[in-house]
């Protein structure tokens, strides 16, 4: 699948061996659903536009969407990855397992991975990961995970239709899983609007950094804040994490 940008539109360009009616739709659903498009946010940008922190960044950000992982297994090796490491170095690990372990697809004179199956992880070993450089740690969790998926355990249509509570509860229920990593989750892969990585320290540091605070704030602060936020916490944090990227404002 190739995709661009062109006069207002994404262009998109798929082969597949589907019939070309139902490439499109399938293609069609799946980068609306990944780009977040079917969502109104016209009721975010009005229910926040009185907030001293982020009217401001919504000016700034405004019509940026939150980009999702649409395979609930690959969203949550992708927490299990990220967690105390580098955005950098979990990138290179994440690449690694791919090309170890994902089916390969040539196009053009192009190697293509594909995210690797849980039935191929799930049969790995340990060692198997060293070469990705996974700590023991969490090469125990992936492995863990890809049996949970093979064994029926967790399957993302069972946490569709869900409230954000019992989408938590069953996530964390996960080996491995904690509260970060499933409201991760739940954000990115499940587009569950009140989910809110309050630990994350991206997202604390944003909020420091916005709010000239001394030092960055709790989880429990984080949480106590994002009650302006009511119904729109993903959208609130996106927008936080992509303010990191801006010049920082000298305190006065």
């Amino acid at each position: 699948m190739e995709i661009a940008y062109d006069q207002s539109q994404l262009v998109i360009a798929a082969e597949s061996g589907l019939e070309p009616d139902e490439l499109r739709s399938f293609t069609e659903g799946y980068v609306r659903s990944w780009f977040d498009l079917d969502r109104d946010l016209i009721p975010f940008f009005s229910a926040l536009a009185e907030n001293k922190m982020l009217s401001p960044l919504l000016g700034k950000f405004r019509g940026l969407r939150l980009i999702g992982i649409e395979d609930l297994f690959e969203a949550l090796c992708w927490s299990v990855i990220g967690q105390q490491v580098n955005l950098t170095f979990a990138h290179k690990m994440k690449r690694a397992m791919i090309e170890l372990y994902g089916e390969k697809v040539e196009r053009d004179d192009k190697v293509l991975y594909l995210f690797p199956q849980t039935s191929i992880i799930a049969n790995l070993t340990l060692e198997d990961f060293k070469t990705a450089q996974f700590s023991r740690q969490k090469a125990t969790y992936v492995i863990a995970l890809a049996k949970s998926f093979e064994s029926g355990e967790i399957e993302k249509k069972q946490l569709i239709g869900l409230d954000l509570v019992q989408q938590i509860e069953t996530l964390t229920a996960l080996y491995g899983i904690g509260k970060w990593s499933a409201h991760y989750v739940a954000m990115r892969c499940l587009k569950a609007m009140q989910a809110l990585p309050s630990s994350d320290v991206g997202l604390q540091n944003a909020i420091k950094q916005q709010k000239q605070l001394e030092s960055k704030p709790t989880a429990e602060a984080v949480e106590e804040l994002a009650k302006e936020w009511r119904g729109w916490q993903a959208y609130a944090t996106l927008y936080l994490w992509r303010s990191l990227a801006l010049p920082k404002t000298p305190a006065s």
